[in-house]
């Protein structure tokens, strides 16, 4: 099934090729036809720059040359295939029956929906949880330090009076 998809592919680029030779050809003769003599200048040159396009009957295409190039152009210097996740995904539709992306659709957004909603609840605990430790254990902090402050001073005032008596005494 993937060299039909191949062949397709090959099929369909070498009528863009054609398509677009034809339309620099079309483009080189109005240009020529105008008169001017310029552009009939360039279009010599230009004509070196157009790359050979096979017949749609030719089942082998163009020269090896050309097929390495365009092999070339796929294929990264480490071998691995240039493609994106997307021509991946997009190229899964025609291998996997509407059924089954269905039901993947459905698992996938019943999944999201669960993820969300746990993330949700999560949230709404993390602040309940908060708020409450803050209202609760904050009074309850500051009125231990007062507690604590006010025990320093009153041994403070009895170090004092206990230095006062050992003086005068």
């Amino acid at each position: 099934m993937v060299e039909l998809t191949e062949v397709s592919q090959s099929t369909e680029d070498m009528i863009a090729q054609q398509q677009a030779a034809a339309e620099k050809a079309a483009a080189a003769a109005a240009a020529a036809a105008a008169g001017d003599e310029d552009d009939e200048a360039g279009a010599d040159e230009d004509d070196d720059d157009y790359e050979e396009v096979p017949a749609l009957g030719d089942a082998q295409g163009a020269d090896d040359d050309d097929e390495d190039d365009e092999d070339d152009e796929d294929v990264d210097e480490d071998g691995v295939l240039d493609e994106s996740l997307f021509a991946r995904l997009s190229a899964l539709v025609d291998v996997i029956p509407p059924t089954a992306r269905a039901r993947a659709y459905t698992t996938a957004s019943r999944v999201a929906g669960f993820t969300l909603a746990a993330a949700r609840l999560a949230g709404t605990a993390a602040w309940v949880l908060s708020t409450a430790s803050l209202l609760v254990f904050l009074p309850m902090g500051l009125a231990v330090e007062r507690e604590q402050v006010e025990m320093m001073q009153m041994q403070q005032f009895q170090q004092q009076q206990n230095a006062q008596k050992g003086v005068t005494a």
